[in-house]
């Protein structure tokens, strides 16, 4: 499994975390992997065969070759069904709504298909375009020059939710919702407000996410941590607080979580 991360253009940084390509020509069948959130949107083309998703009961559901992932609030478990080969677009938090010109909360935790979107033409250019370049870095090319040709009719990124998204990180998720609404000079119905619309999960949501992401950032310095060290680091009540935070995140305990085989999503979150 061959995994990769490029850097958008210098124009498009204010909107794009990262562009990430994954090539596996002979996936093992049948292997279920645990993609776990981490507070950006992504759009997803699927070059080679797509994966299918599995649902909390267990049913199974093939995802389109295009599409847009909203914002996580669990887990999402898929399985590869043949060769993979996908091209995709990590956004940062309050980076993708400009481009879509939709409301992001209607998106949480689903995969959306193009002609469900605002943004389908730049999405079925991209999709166009993509298969015919030969290598990740000249797909990497075609997405920088088509986005930004685009670029002068993206929205505005709304400055309320990317001050709070900036504040929250500062903070390590630990900032208290009072807080933040005082340091931003706004109420907290405004700031949900905002926040569903740019971002698609609630500020409060989001810390724990950014809280979350930080116990992963232990575990890349030392995979066999003292988790009441990490639950205190990282704004925690006490270890138990910290197993429900993780359990929530990714449907098992940490210890479990690091016993699991979940290869693609270590990928996917800089783990070791």
């Amino acid at each position: 499994m061959d995994y990769r991360e490029f850097a958008p253009s210098l124009h498009l940084a204010r909107y794009i975390q990262c562009y990430w390509v994954l090539e596996d020509p002979q996936p093992e069948p049948g292997n279920v992997e645990t993609i776990v959130p981490d507070g950006c949107a992504e759009w997803i083309f699927q070059l080679g065969t797509p994966y299918q998703q599995i649902s909390s009961s267990g049913g199974l559901l093939h995802q389109p070759r295009t599409f847009v992932v909203g914002q996580l609030r669990a887990a999402m478990r898929v399985a590869p069904t043949g060769p993979i080969s996908v091209f995709a677009i990590r956004f940062r938090p309050s980076g993708c709504s400009p481009w879509l010109r939709d409301a992001m909360h209607p998106l949480t935790d689903q995969c959306v298909e193009v002609g469900e979107l605002s943004a389908r033409p730049v999405l079925n250019e991209l999709e166009t375009r993509l298969p015919e370049a030969m290598d990740a870095s000249s797909r990497v090319k075609i997405a920088d020059t088509v986005l930004l040709q685009q670029r002068d009719r993206v929205g505005p990124i709304d400055g309320l939710a990317e001050a709070a998204v900036q504040v929250i990180r500062r903070s390590g998720g630990q900032m208290s919702l009072g807080d933040l609404t005082r340091q931003l000079s706004t109420s907290r119905r405004t700031l949900d407000r905002s926040f569903a619309q740019s971002v698609g999960l609630t500020p409060k949501l989001f810390s724990r996410q950014v809280r979350f992401q930080r116990i992963l950032d232990h575990l890349r310095s030392n995979p066999k941590p003292r988790w009441s060290q990490v639950a205190q680091a990282v704004g925690c009540y006490d270890q138990a607080h910290l197993v429900r935070e993780f359990r929530s995140f990714t449907g098992t305990s940490p210890t479990q979580f690091l016993r699991s085989e979940h290869r693609l999503s270590d990928l996917l979150t800089g783990l070791p």
